[in-house]
């Protein structure tokens, strides 16, 4: 895949990369607000039916993560696949099933932030049924 997200956001306050997804997403680092919002879930969403469609799966090959928002999008991918192959699981399990996979979550913050984007990514799935 030759898609690339180039969305970059440091917290003002600490200076820790990450993507404010939604209304209300707090630095995972220090609580900062954020004033800013990035629908990277809607660019993933955008992203894998393109993927898809040129290649008919969501396996990303040879991709390699340049920035923050590729390490969204690939989460992004790597989950999305595996919520189409077993789409009988609820969401709260799919979402609790990625957090186990994620081996880089430094604190009890950055799991909820996570917590709250694969919800958010796979009840949007859901909800623009790009269900497989």
């Amino acid at each position: 895949m030759n898609y690339h997200c180039y969305y970059h956001y440091t917290c003002p306050r600490c200076g820790e990369a990450f993507v404010p997804y939604a209304e209300g997403v707090v630095c995972p680092q220090c609580g900062e607000p954020t004033a800013e919002v990035y629908d990277i879930v809607g660019e993933i969403i955008w992203a894998v039916k393109y993927h898809l469609g040129l290649y008919g799966e969501l396996k990303l090959r040879y991709f390699q993560v340049t920035g923050i928002g590729d390490q969204y999008l690939f989460l992004g991918f790597t989950e999305l696949d595996s919520f189409r192959r077993n789409v009988d699981v609820d969401i709260p399990t799919r979402v609790q099933k990625a957090l186990a996979r994620l081996k880089f979550v430094r604190t009890e913050a950055w799991r909820k932030h996570y917590e709250g984007f694969f919800t958010l990514l796979f009840q949007r799935w859901r909800e623009e049924r790009y269900l497989p």
